[in-house]
């Protein structure tokens, strides 16, 4: 809220929740990680390519999408409150899509399993919306 003071009257308004403002941190985190492990693997191969006196390789220039974030750039205030914008008056759910479709390339959640006896568990799995059919 000290970064982006339009937020308060957004709450008060009732037109963003705590749970949509609270994803939309956890993926600004996300970004901000990536962010940091992309400048240190850039850092690695750096240091990789020095000590092996090669000339690096110039990738193919891509033109990014533009309906996406990217995950190596520092958003902005504005881009921020933008991605806020988008999430106002949805639902939980709603959210998470929004969040989704804007950063497609953050990772998903961990895929796990828990144990409820000696021969039963439950199981947390990822995959494609409808692509799993096991039970039918």
């Amino acid at each position: 809220m000290k970064e982006i003071p339009e937020l308060e009257c957004k709450i008060e308004s009732g037109a963003l929740n705590f749970t949509n403002i609270s994803q939309a941190q956890s993926y600004l985190r996300e970004i901000r990680k990536s962010e940091l492990k992309k400048s240190e693997l850039n850092k690695t191969n750096l240091e990789k390519l020095k000590s092996a006196n090669t000339e690096p390789i110039p990738s193919e220039s891509v033109k990014p999408d533009s309906s996406k974030l990217e995950p190596n750039k520092a958003l902005s205030s504005v881009d921020k409150l933008n991605l806020l914008e988008s999430l106002e008056n949805k639902s939980t759910r709603e959210g998470q899509k929004i969040l989704m479709q804007k950063l497609p390339q953050l990772t998903l959640p961990k895929e796990r399993e828990r144990i409820l006896s000696a021969t039963h568990s439950d199981a947390f799995l990822n995959g494609h919306k409808g692509g799993y059919n096991v039970f039918g």
